[in-house]
């Protein structure tokens, strides 16, 4: 049985009731709810909102925060030591009522605030920065303090119509549990969308990105040069240059190294990859894919080198990686640069070895990414440290010092550089979200498991990119080829009428973009599994803290549609 320990700092007839029927239904899920209500001198609490419920309450000298903080929090130390779990229903004085209690009896804590229509959007706007804000199902916004990590998404979910109903208690059970292992909230599995990925960002992301806006130093500084480090070491390179975005990322090595030349890339990939290449005065060269990785395979590019070949391209798919091992052989073996986009790939890896370790990699921090440093982000990893000297030039406008200047202020640009720089509070939630990439990439892995499962009935009708021996899958994507492509479009348009937002990565390939057909075009039947993966495949919703009853409800509906549309 879990005890909770229900605190009301100052008694009000709508939060009583809410918290009392909460607590009346929460008996059906194994809780044992306690109230205890905060009352001014003179204040009365009418025993019709705690029927049935088990309630005290502590004489406070006035309705206000200062005093329940200063009568209240020693009284109450001795009796929530002996709970499980504290839930203080007041958005204002929660945090620190909650906070100064925690810090007597490190029984973990979160706060709500019960407004008025419902949805919790009173407390929106008064809630102190470092407090994660989220609604959950009865109506109510569930702060978590940011230096006592819950870790705890900012969500919003639909809520009920009241708090007596079962299913409020189920979820709430569910926030509990998820408070008490010290693991994120699960999304309430009642959103009218599952949505295609979300950004796992917790309480220490929060304070991190906080506590670089509040200092000094917003560009250039140390969480910068910090978080370069921790990169470089994490992948075992000698040095990392974090810029704005995989793009950026892209073009800077291929500007950097002068590359002019023709560059071999696929065509199945985001356009960023090709528009690098050509912002950066290289020939993009498509060259196709193989079936399995969905990536450049080392016999194609073999037979598509030829004497202006400066460099080669591959794209690390979804999150699996290519052949690259054989493809950085390759590379040595003609002298040619191999740049890996890595962009949907952080900590996959082929025989152990990270991705971007084998020829220069670039990363993206978006939003949606395995790792995100708040919505835009990328870096460099390389062995090169002449390379990086020129990268980190050009992306701070192409400027040095003066030589022999004896003052700092005396800079002129060497080349025509650009603003590339990551700011300090992004390079700060990169560097929180770099410590959990392993352990994010493994929730990735176990919900793709679950999914690859749950598809076997589907047979031979649909094929998922499943991860191939020597390889580690990060599932940045969780991707599926259709055996019958004709009603592709039609199956992922019925999936995000059901809620599922499923999409399409990608089509139309590059090639066949408006810029590309005649600047760079494709021989007919030149690149067949590339138009084959463009017409066949779905991408299905995964983000790390999707809860069990979206994964069923993204299986349950795909393969209905399957069933419907075969």
């Amino acid at each position: 049985m879990l005890r909770v320990l229900h605190l009301v700092p100052v008694a009000q007839e709508k939060t009583l009731r809410t918290v009392a029927s909460l607590a009346r239904a929460l008996a059906a899920e194994q809780v044992e709810s306690e109230i205890m209500i905060g009352c001014p001198d003179g204040c009365t609490v009418s025993a019709s909102w705690t029927d049935r419920v088990t309630t005290t309450t502590f004489r406070t000298p006035a309705d206000d925060a200062v005093a329940v903080l200063a009568v209240g929090v020693p009284a109450l130390a001795g009796r929530i030591a002996d709970h499980d779990l504290l839930h203080v229903h007041d958005a204002l004085l929660g945090p620190q009522l909650a906070a100064a209690v925690h810090a007597l009896t490190a029984v973990p804590y979160l706060t709500s605030d019960h407004a008025a229509d419902g949805t919790g959007d009173e407390a929106f706007g008064k809630v102190e920065p470092g407090w994660l804000r989220t609604v959950n199902r009865y109506g109510a916004v569930l702060l978590t303090a940011a230096p006592h990590r819950f870790d705890a998404p900012a969500v919003p979910v639909h809520p009920l119509p009241g708090p007596d109903d079962a299913a409020a208690a189920r979820r709430q059970r569910e926030i509990y549990a998820a408070v008490l292992e010290h693991r994120p909230i699960p999304q309430d599995d009642r959103q009218p969308t599952v949505r295609m990925a979300l950004p796992d960002v917790t309480a220490a992301e929060l304070t991190a990105a906080s506590r670089a806006l509040a200092s000094a130093k917003l560009s250039a500084g140390p969480h910068v040069e910090g978080f370069e480090r921790e990169f470089a070491a994490w992948h075992g390179v000698a040095d990392a240059v974090a810029v704005n975005s995989a793009a950026a990322a892209l073009f800077a090595v291929l500007r950097c190294a002068d590359i002019r030349g023709e560059v071999i890339v696929p065509s199945f990939t985001w356009a960023a990859t090709a528009n690098a290449v050509c912002a950066a005065g290289a020939t993009p060269v498509w060259v196709d894919i193989d079936e399995d990785t969905l990536g450049l395979g080392p016999e194609r590019v073999a037979a598509a080198i030829g004497p202006r070949t400066e460099a080669v391209l591959p794209v690390h798919y979804a999150g699996h990686p290519v052949r690259i091992a054989e493809l950085a052989g390759l590379c040595r073996q003609h002298g040619l640069l191999l740049v890996e986009d890595a962009a949907e790939a952080a900590g996959a890896r082929q025989h152990g070895r990270p991705v971007g370790t084998w020829g220069v990699g670039c990363f993206s921090f978006y939003g949606t990414k395995n790792m995100t440093t708040g919505g835009e982000g990328g870096m460099v990893t390389t062995n090169d440290p002449s390379l990086a000297a020129r990268i980190r030039t050009l992306r701070a406008h192409g400027m040095r010092p003066v030589p022999g200047a004896r003052h700092p202020w005396k800079k002129e640009a060497v080349t025509a550089g650009f603003n590339f720089r990551m700011p300090e509070p992004l390079a700060a939630v990169g560097r929180e979200q770099l410590s959990r990439l392993d352990a994010m990439n493994a929730r990735r892995h176990a919900i793709a498991e679950q999914f690859d499962e749950g598809l076997d009935v589907l047979g031979d009708r649909v094929r998922p990119q499943r991860e191939l021996p020597g390889f580690r899958h990060v599932y940045h994507m969780y991707v599926v080829r259709l055996a019958v492509t004709a009603a592709r479009d039609e199956l992922v348009a019925r999936l995000r009428a059901r809620g599922v937002e499923a999409s399409v990565h990608f089509d139309p390939p590059v090639h066949r973009h408006a810029y590309y057909r005649d600047r760079c075009p494709a021989a007919d039947g030149a690149l067949p599994n590339t138009d084959a993966a463009s017409a066949g495949v779905v991408t299905l919703p995964l983000y790390t803290t999707m809860p069990p009853g979206s994964v069923r409800r993204v299986l349950d509906e795909f393969t209905a549609a399957v069933e419907d549309l075969a």
